[in-house]
């Protein structure tokens, strides 16, 4: 365990190498913490250290995930934020520190939309934009909110829509809830093919596809059978129900979407995923639970496509079949 004590009593210089990598890790620790006085001691003795710039960032930063904003505004008087600092604010979810960091790093409160052709203008676009979405997959709803009016994004609708699709891939309830009321286009694709239904049955999380749903999610392009194809090869039968609810053809071939694909999400689903049946997907994920489970929703199945084990599984249905209509 570090020795705190000796990380602030004055080393011998023939230990002072070996003290420097403990004291950092030690400032990080007292940031975590909170612990003002004991901070105030290691940069004391910080002091010593060559590389001031790593000294500090690693303590702003671990001192603003954990809300402590007594210790922010210590270790501020003696560092320099970063802009990428604001991130790890945002994460951490106390809007005084996130305020505190933005008027830090970007002085005023009246900011205009950034031109794309401005020289630096799109990164910085990115980041700010980045700083919304990264607020709504942490599920800090106020926070998207102050974000938009410091940095005057108001009228860029786009801003909420890439909000909504970072909240889903965090699960981020309050968030979706509060960007459905507020009438966000839920049915847009977001990048590639893939839109925030695909993404939240690709994480099988059945509760927000479906809120998505009921919010008026629209089957564009055949989202909701691809979805469904998404579900039988993870073996979530629960998923697969649901768009078979609202009108998808269990026999409906998986989408097309190779010339249009957005390979960070669909790479790992088209090594499972052929444009086949749901019947055939599910055979050849070897699942003979979701296998049963859309067979007997009416998916149509070629034996052709089938190894042995399948046909077993087959057989197994129309047995089971047989011995339903002989007892009605």
């Amino acid at each position: 365990m570090l020795n705190m004590r000796a990380a602030i009593e004055p080393p011998s210089a023939r230990v002072q190498t070996a003290i420097e990598s403990p004291l950092k890790g030690a400032l990080t620790v007292a940031s975590v913490l909170g612990h003002v006085p004991l901070i105030e001691a290691l940069i004391a003795r910080g002091s010593r250290v060559d590389d001031q710039s790593e000294f500090f960032q690693r303590a702003v930063r671990a001192a603003a995930i954990h809300q402590n904003i007594d210790a922010v505004k210590v270790l501020l008087k003696h560092s320099k934020l970063n802009p990428d600092d604001i991130f790890c604010a945002i994460k951490g979810g106390d809007r005084d520190i996130v305020k505190l960091f933005l008027e830090e790093c970007y002085p005023g409160t009246c900011f205009t939309a950034m031109q794309l052709n401005d020289s630096g203008a799109y990164d910085e676009n990115r980041r700010r934009n980045s700083m919304v979405t990264c607020a709504a997959y942490n599920d800090q709803t106020a926070l998207i909110y102050m974000l938009i009016k410091y940095f005057a994004l108001e009228n860029r609708p786009e801003i909420l829509r890439d909000a909504l699709y970072s909240a889903v891939m965090g699960s981020a309830m309050s968030v979706i809830n509060s960007l459905l009321d507020a009438g966000v286009n839920i049915s847009r694709v977001i990048t590639g093919a893939t839109n925030a239904l695909h993404i939240a049955v690709n994480r099988g999380d059945l509760k927000i596809a479906k809120l998505l749903i009921e919010h008026g999610f629209e089957d564009l392009h055949g989202c909701y059978g691809d979805s469904m194809h998404i579900a039988v090869v993870k073996g979530d039968t629960d998923i697969v129900q649901l768009p078979l609810d609202y009108g998808a053809d269990v026999n409906c071939p998986f989408g097309n979407l190779m010339e249009v694909i957005n390979y960070e999400f669909w790479e790992e689903v088209y090594k499972e995923i052929s444009p086949t049946p749901a019947a055939t997907n599910a055979a050849r994920a070897g699942d003979f639970h979701t296998f049963c489970f859309v067979v007997r929703r009416g998916a149509r199945v070629d034996v052709d496509e089938f190894g042995s084990l399948q046909q077993q599984w087959l057989e197994q249905i129309r047995e089971w079949e047989a011995q339903s209509s002989v007892a009605e």
